[in-house]
């Protein structure tokens, strides 16, 4: 379940402050896919709000910004991914 809520907070994280913490939306991402389960199966919903918010922190990011940032996030606990909201 952390996953899925740090998912959300990537989301409002990506669009909050016009992309000032875009940075810290693709961290959440890293490090929810890294707490997802292997074979984990994402319902619809749960796709497209990944999507929308990868969507948006990579425009405000750049791709190399946002892969950097993204692969920081895998690294990070769920504690310290907390830490970013």
């Amino acid at each position: 379940m952390p996953a899925v809520y740090l998912t959300i907070a990537a989301g409002s994280l990506s669009a909050l402050d016009g992309g000032h913490r875009a940075a810290d939306a693709a961290r959440c991402l890293g490090a929810a896919d890294a707490l997802l389960p292997p074979g984990h199966v994402a319902q619809r919903q749960e796709r497209e709000m990944r999507e929308q918010a990868e969507r948006r922190a990579r425009a405000a990011l750049g791709d190399p910004a946002y892969e950097a940032a993204y692969a920081e996030g895998g690294g990070l606990s769920p504690e310290e991914a907390a830490a970013l909201l």
